[in-house]
């Protein structure tokens, strides 16, 4: 029995997890009552972590530092609702934890899941005991525990799944709503599973996935393991607004400051990300004033509104809520050369890239390969180069996968394209919208001459800084910062538009 995880064995722990996880969506579902009772908790959970094993598929090597890192990346992008977003942090904070770490045990887990307590109570403006917090810091502390009387591997994760279990029978008694409504909180039965389906792995065990009965509750809270219809009748003329998500795309984006600002104007906000992208969460009657308070931290992208009281409303009557959609899971292959570029790419939400050089440009074979190599069956192709457009669509057609091209012909373009994307949606409209997106963004480059020449009545010569707008030679020039300027100027900029500046490595910010 192992008693060291490299990267690969990291992988298909969750891998098995996120398996058992879907046999149990609809029973975490149905226990969903906090923030909102919209039964919906299981499947933003499940989605998440669809999007972490994705990412940490497409690692080549076998380091747990890079696996851990692939898997954040992978939740930040494809965290859904509350408990989603709150996961993604679970998985920043192992990242973190288990940086530099080629393979782990016991101690560096335990401080990995230390790390994860950490980022994801920091992520939440007013955090709530009795919810998925709880349950992360039982786990934590239990970790620290496990570590000082020098377990194996298989010790710690039973350790950590009875704190678990035992953290989530718990959560009436710290949490009133709960009480109310007969049930456990369903986020932290959600890490209980994950948990669980950990621990299976560890032990080498059965992997079939089974339903999880939740525990009772203990300690005397009422507990009838469903949301009782008391509880639902009180919360009848409850108006709980809009679920209200979106990413920004910015620079020097101060966390700290966007939470403050969003919880002034909503309720359960959640940010979390870096100082380039953050992805934000919050409960809101007024969708609208959300969006424009935050379109001054930068681009505003994947928005995402959803009417929590339809929700509400469907699983008070106990109609069917599609626990899992079909066909969800997207894959984005995105052309990108360079090491800023492709780590753009991937922290929107890009798990297969194709790398570019304007003197070889990637072959049919090339994109072909990255289609076949991509987890499912649907993809999202983004050339970001006018010359690839048909090497693109040429791929999708020889492929038996279901294939959308966005005719991104730059990498501005791209960006713009990728922020559009809604996983949720389906992928013929998700191509009708991105293509859309693509339409409001004017690409300007500056480079440099290789030969004199005289186009479009502006002469150039060998060596000279030139400015293409939308790639037609429009200016000239010998200093970088006049000839940005002036290709600006061409491009008509207004104030209040937005520039965003891409530099290569001959250039310093």
């Amino acid at each position: 029995m192992k008693n060291r995880l490299d990267g690969q064995d990291l992988c298909s722990m969750f891998t098995v997890a996120t398996a058992l996880f879907e046999r149990n969506v609809d029973g975490i579902n149905a226990l969903n009552v906090f923030p909102v009772p919209d039964g919906d908790t299981g499947t933003n959970m499940f989605l998440t972590l669809q999007a972490v094993v994705e990412r940490a598929l497409s690692v080549r090597g076998d380091s747990v530092s890079d696996v851990a890192e692939a898997m954040a990346d992978g939740a930040l992008m494809g965290a859904r609702g509350n408990s989603g977003v709150i996961l993604s942090q679970f998985f920043k904070g192992i990242a973190v934890g288990l940086n530099n770490e080629h393979d782990c045990g016991p101690s560096e887990l335990a401080g990995a899941l230390v790390s994860a307590r950490e980022q994801s109570y920091k992520a939440v403006s007013n955090p709530v005991e009795g919810t998925l917090l709880t349950v992360i810091s039982s786990v934590a502390e239990a970790a620290e525990e496990s570590v000082g009387s020098d377990v194996n591997l298989c010790a710690f994760f039973d350790n950590i799944l009875n704190a678990a279990k035992d953290s989530v029978a718990k959560t009436p008694n710290k949490l009133a709503v709960l009480r109310e409504a007969g049930v456990v909180d369903a986020g932290g039965q959600g890490l209980a599973v994950i948990i669980e389906g950990l621990a299976k792995w560890v032990r080498d065990e059965e992997t079939t996935p089974y339903v999880i009965e939740a525990p009772s509750a203990i300690d005397g809270a009422e507990y009838s393991g469903e949301v009782s219809e008391r509880f639902l009748a009180s919360i009848a003329g409850v108006e709980y607004g809009y679920c209200t998500q979106f990413v920004i795309v910015g620079t020097d984006l101060d966390l700290d400051t966007i939470r403050n600002e969003m919880d002034q104007l909503a309720k359960s906000t959640v940010v979390v990300g870096d100082s380039n992208l953050a992805k934000v969460h919050v409960h809101t009657e007024d969708p609208g004033s959300v969006l424009s308070d935050a379109i001054v931290y930068g681009t505003l992208g994947q928005i995402n509104i959803q009417n929590m009281d339809e929700q509400r409303t469907q699983f008070g009557v106990g109609q069917e809520i599609t626990s899992v959609p079909e066909d969800v899971s997207l894959t984005v292959v995105a052309v990108a050369s360079g090491e800023g570029l492709e780590g753009l790419f991937r922290s929107m939400g890009a798990s297969r890239l194709v790398v570019d050089g304007d003197t070889m440009n990637p072959s049919v074979q090339d994109f072909l390969d990255a289609i076949d190599d991509a987890p499912s069956k649907n993809i999202i192709v983004l050339p970001n180069n006018r010359n690839l457009v048909a090497s693109a669509e040429q791929a999708a057609d020889i492929s038996d996968k279901e294939v959308a091209v966005i005719s991104s012909k730059s990498i501005p373009q791209g960006v713009a394209a990728i922020l559009a994307l809604n996983t949720e949606e389906s992928l013929g409209q998700n191509k009708i919208t991105m293509n859309e997106a693509i339409g409001s963004v004017r690409t300007g480059e500056v480079t440099e001459a290789v030969r004199s020449a005289k186009l479009n009545a502006v002469s150039v010569k060998s060596g000279q800084l030139i400015g293409l707008l939308e790639h037609e030679l429009t200016v000239t020039g010998t200093n970088l910062e006049q000839v940005v300027l002036a290709l600006l100027d061409k491009a008509g900029v207004n104030d209040g538009d937005l520039v965003t500046l891409y530099w290569g490595d001959r250039v310093s910010e």
